[in-house]
């Protein structure tokens, strides 16, 4: 291989470049160093710039923070303010409350007063008329001068009457300016309740036509059920009364209202005064009270299906048998239809709703005696209070035996035959029979069930007869029913009679 030599020439410019080299490599690690320097210092400053970004960002959430807490600070303020303005609404509208109803009070105050004026006026008007006609009568003035009173008179009831139809047209006025102020109330929105008088209500006065008495119209209401107590006492009060009306001269020719009898004076004496007759009427009269207190207490008296008769009915089928046995399938039964038939008017219930017939029946004008026709048992229960005065009561009870089953029979329909199966209604009638009830045995001692109290002494014998209906409706017995009863049950049928007493 072929050497080259490199001259001088040649190294100088290899020193050249490896100085200029050197140079440019020392200048290059400046450079570096520089721009670390320079990226160490942006890093320090962005830093900072971070730090203090975030400062700013707290500093603008306290100030957020603290204008929201102002905000509610502010919202509560107005809340408050809200709250008593509504409070002094509430009180605003209580305060004309009170004056709407301080105005209700003076208007009727206000008419009050000038009905107490015109009433006034009314009685100055009636005085000035009394001494006018005083003085006429008494001679003191002549004619023309009477005549001229009588126009004084006249001229000052005018006056007077003009006066009060001015107060009333200014109570009007008033009135009616009021109900134009509550008119243009109406327009204006409140929180209060309607316009009106509270707690006091104004009610007409009695001297008024249109009035009318409000407990009027209320019927009393009766106690029904009660306990029945036919040994109670009414109050002495209204003994007194009875015996007053007795015992007054001036009502010797007035009459009190029986319903069925306008009695006179010797129909209550008769009841009153002890071992004394009584007659058809007051027996009538009891029966027709009693037959309405059933009615009346339909509770008290539930289990009683009974129809109690009158004297009448009695009579009647004592008259009628002669005819009757003549040919009974062609009896009318119609004589009777006022009693099967029912009578709302006298409280007598139908005969096709009842198991019993209360009779009194008089036997002779001498002896009362009380037959209970038993319509389901087929048979006359006999209730005496002295079984001794007629032993046999055959006679006697033999028209009752007889007519009851067949005019019952006769009168009732086909679906209502099912609640009496004694009755052969298919076949012939066959008579009723009849049971006396016996006295105990020894005449003092007390009357124990299926017997009947023995009367001590004569002629209390329609009393007796009375108080055995009364106690045998009420499902009673009837061992109370004696003669030392007699005076006590007398004072109470004639309070009963006098003052209508339904009661029980």
């Amino acid at each position: 291989m072929e050497k080259r030599l490199y001259s001088g020439d040649v190294f100088e410019q290899i020193d050249e470049t490896t100085d200029d080299f050197f140079e440019g490599f020392t200048d290059g690690k400046e450079m570096i160093a520089i721009q670390e320097t320079v990226g160490d210092d942006e890093k320090m400053n962005d830093g900072k710039k971070d730090d203090v970004m975030e400062d700013n960002e707290k500093v603008e959430d306290e100030q957020k923070e603290d204008g929201e807490k102002v905000d509610d600070d502010e919202k509560m303020e107005k809340d408050k303010r809200k709250d008593g303005e509504k409070d002094d609404e509430k009180v605003d509208d209580d305060e004309k409350v009170k004056d709407e109803r301080k105005d209700n009070d003076e208007k009727v105050d206000d008419d009050e007063k000038v009905e107490d004026e015109g009433k006034d006026n009314d009685a100055k008007v009636e005085d000035v008329k009394m001494d006018v006609e005083a003085k006429v009568e008494d001679g003191e003035k002549l004619d023309g001068v009477a005549k001229v009173d009588d126009v004084e008179v006249d001229l000052k009831l005018k006056d007077l009457k003009v006066k009060v139809k001015d107060e009333k047209t200014v109570v009007d006025v008033k009135a009616q300016t009021n109900d134009d102020n509550d008119d243009n109330d109406d327009f204006q929105l409140y929180n209060t309740p309607p316009k009106g008088n509270y707690g006091r209500r104004v009610r007409k006065p009695k001297k008024d036509d249109s009035y009318t008495n409000p407990s009027l119209s209320k019927m009393p209401k009766t106690k029904d059920p009660m306990k029945v107590n036919h040994l109670q006492k009414f109050e002495d009060e209204l003994l007194d009364k009875v015996k007053a009306w007795l015992d007054d001269p001036k009502t010797d020719n007035s009459t009190t209202d029986l319903h069925t009898v306008q009695a006179k004076k010797e129909v209550l004496v008769r009841v009153v005064t002890r071992l004394t007759w009584i007659e058809d009427t007051e027996i009538d009269a009891f029966c027709h009270l009693l037959r309405k207190r059933i009615s009346c207490y339909p509770k008290t008296y539930k289990n009683t299906h009974a129809a109690i008769g009158d004297c009448v009915l009695s009579d009647r089928i004592r008259r009628q048998h002669r005819t009757f046995i003549k040919d009974p399938s062609k009896y009318p039964v119609d004589e009777f239809k006022d009693y099967y038939m029912g009578a709302p008017h006298r409280y007598m219930p139908e005969w096709s709703t009842i198991d019993d017939v209360y009779m009194p029946v008089n036997i002779n004008q001498k002896h009362w005696i009380l037959c209970v026709a038993r319509l389901q048992k087929y048979r006359i229960d006999v209730y005496d209070c002295d079984a001794y005065l007629y032993k046999n009561l055959d006679p006697y009870l033999k028209p009752f035996c007889d007519m009851i089953p067949f005019i019952f029979a006769k009168t009732i329909t086909p679906g209502e035959r099912v609640r009496y199966p004694n009755f052969n209604f298919e076949g012939p009638l066959q008579p009723m029979t009849y049971k006396r009830f016996p006295h105990p045995k020894v005449k003092t001692a007390a009357a124990k069930v299926g017997e009947v109290p023995r009367a001590t002494e004569s002629g209390d014998c329609g009393v007796f007869t009375l108080m055995y209906m009364e106690h045998l409706t009420a499902n009673q017995p009837v061992h109370n029913v004696t003669s030392e009863n007699m005076g006590f049950f007398r004072q109470k049928m004639a309070v009963r009679l006098f003052h209508q007493i339904m009661e029980p």
